[in-house]
Parts: C-alpha cells; sequence; structure tokens
C-alpha cells in the first residue's frame, strides 16, 4: 500500500466487509483478469455467494481458485483547498471453494436472502429450494486482508453536491 498512512486494521477491514453491501470479485483468466460484482454474506469468518453452475466465473475459477474481493463502504467526493474524496475499503485475498452440502447450502443462501430481502424471509426456503441443485454456493477463504481509507476529520458523511440522488 503506497499511502501507508491511509492503512486500517484488519479488524477494521473486516468490519467493513461484514457491513457491505457488495463486493467485486477479481479472478485470473488466460483472456486476462475479470472483476464482477457480487451479493455476498459473511458467515464463520468466511465470505459466500451464489452462482449459476456455468460461465465464466465458474471457467475462470476452474483455472485458478485464487482470487481478490473488494468491497467499498461510504465515499464522499469534497473539494477542500483540493479535489479528494473520502473512502473507506477493503480487500480480501484468498481461495475459493464450492459447498457442497445441501444442508450448508440451503443454511447460506437462507442467509444471503435474509441480508438482501429480509421481509421476504417466509418465501425464502421454498424458492431455494425450488433453486438448490442448479445452484452453487461459493466460499471465499480469506488469506489476508487490508483495509484503507480516508476519513472526514471532523466525522461527517454529507451527501456530496452535484450527484444524483
Amino acid at each position: 500500500m503506497r499511502r501507508s498512512d491511509r492503512a486500517m486494521s484488519s479488524d477494521w477491514a473486516w468490519q467493513l466487509i461484514i457491513s457491505g453491501e457488495y463486493g467485486v470479485l477479481s479472478l485470473a483468466t488466460e483472456d486476462g483478469p475479470y472483476g464482477i460484482p457480487l451479493s455476498y454474506v459473511v458467515a464463520d469468518g468466511k465470505i459466500y455467494f451464489h452462482s449459476a453452475r456455468q460461465g465464466r466465473k465458474i471457467a475462470a475459477l476452474a483455472q485458478c481458485r485464487k482470487v481478490s474481493f473488494v468491497v467499498v463502504g461510504r465515499t464522499q467526493p469534497v473539494y477542500t483547498s483540493n479535489f479528494t474524496t473520502y473512502f473507506e475499503s477493503a480487500i480480501v485475498h484468498g481461495f475459493v471453494h464450492e459447498v457442497t452440502s445441501p444442508e450448508q447450502k440451503m443454511a447460506l443462501l437462507k442467509l444471503l436472502a435474509a441480508k438482501y430481502l429480509p421481509a421476504h424471509g417466509d418465501q425464502a426456503e421454498q424458492a431455494i429450494s425450488h433453486a438448490l441443485a442448479r445452484t452453487m454456493v461459493l466460499c471465499l477463504d480469506p488469506l489476508d486482508i487490508s483495509g484503507k481509507a480516508k476519513l472526514p476529520a471532523d466525522g461527517s458523511w454529507a451527501k456530496p453536491e452535484g450527484l444524483l440522488s
């Protein structure tokens, strides 16, 4: 990290991962790097996401299971004496493997449903059961994590001027 003054603790970074809404999974492929935005959930110190059984992401993982995963928290472009951006971000490096236990897949997909659609929890089990056989659940086992932030000194995170709602 070039700007060591922006480095945050691994605990801080992990909390950002836990509380984050979406992340970007980056993979190495024969054609070059590939990044894909994902919904995810954290459980037992690991990051889980779902996938179809085929596609570019699965083909890339067949080539190389080592990945990075980035979550960006709040951002705020500002002008003080110059242009800058307040931000918070975390990066995890690790290896991905498939979760194969149907019971564990069901539990993890329920966690995903609860994170993103908590008001529809009563419909989750039926929907998940219907799609379970064709849905992969992938687990990212973290090897290392780092966090980086530039935070406003006064703690304010006002809506930036000029940006769309």
